[in-house]
């Protein structure tokens, strides 16, 4: 083979490796006299995704759930209740809940309310109790559902607290198992 050939014949090899690199490869041939079968490979990918809300689905807003016995029935502390909707979408399967703050504040008085004295129950995403971590339950390799989580207030100490208004924020963290 001459020079000038052999520098044709890699010129056009570099260009189908350069010129594949990227692209889908697909099967051809043809032929008078048989039939002729070709194929195509396919990747689909889905990535890992999870979306968790609770509250409304406003980009940034933060909502409130306020627990307030208009009934004040202050004996029991039954009145005090509130709820909220939550969302959860995972292609991951079942997640990790866990619900973290500190206390709830009254700011003039600074008197404290411990989370824990509140409760959380969910029909079908397990709500975690504040402080602590709880695989949402919902089962699946893909989870696409709603509930609503509902909130009461009852105190632990055999009084009720000053009154006033207790402020404080809690962080939801969701994770893969």
């Amino acid at each position: 083979m001459k020079k000038k050939e052999m520098v044709m014949a890699l010129g056009l090899v570099m260009i189908l490796v350069l010129g594949s690199a990227g692209s889908v490869w697909a099967d051809s041939a043809s032929s008078l006299l048989v039939d002729n079968d070709v194929q195509l490979d396919f990747q689909v990918i889905i990535p890992d995704v999870i979306y968790f809300r609770v509250g409304s689905a406003v980009p940034g807003e933060v909502d409130t759930v306020t627990l307030q016995d208009d009934n004040f029935d202050l004996v029991d502390g039954s009145g005090f209740t509130g709820s909220i909707g939550v969302e959860l979408i995972s292609t991951s399967g079942d997640v990790n809940i866990a619900a973290s703050g500190g206390n709830l504040q009254d700011l003039a008085t600074l008197d404290t309310i411990p989370f824990t004295d509140i409760t959380v129950t969910s029909s079908v995403i397990n709500a975690p109790a504040f402080g602590s971590t709880i695989l949402s339950g919902v089962g699946g390799a893909v989870i696409n559902t709603t509930d609503t989580w509902n909130f009461a207030y009852a105190w632990t100490t055999p009084d009720p607290p000053p009154g006033g208004l207790y402020v404080g924020t809690v962080t939801y963290t969701v994770t893969v198992p």
